[in-house]
């Protein structure tokens, strides 16, 4: 699967309060494009919405880092 589709996937998971498999799906789509600033932001909220707060710091702070100009970059 390319990384498109599993941002797709990671999307549709995490609007339907599906935070695990949104998780899997934005892991997978960084994994294969480390590029995609804004999955960063969004796996951060995901891992937020779990308590997981530590590690979306981390990832939230690299994407940020990353663009740090990216409307998501101040908003979340």
């Amino acid at each position: 699967m390319q990384a498109e589709a599993h941002l797709y996937q990671a999307q549709m998971a995490h609007r339907a309060g599906r935070l695990q498999d949104a998780e899997y799906h934005y892991r997978q789509a960084l994994r294969l494009r480390a590029d995609l600033t804004e999955v960063n932001l969004s796996l951060a909220a995901v891992l937020m919405l779990q308590g997981k707060l530590e590690e979306a710091l981390v990832i939230a702070r690299a994407g940020v880092k990353a663009w740090p100009d990216h409307p998501l970059a101040h908003r979340r």
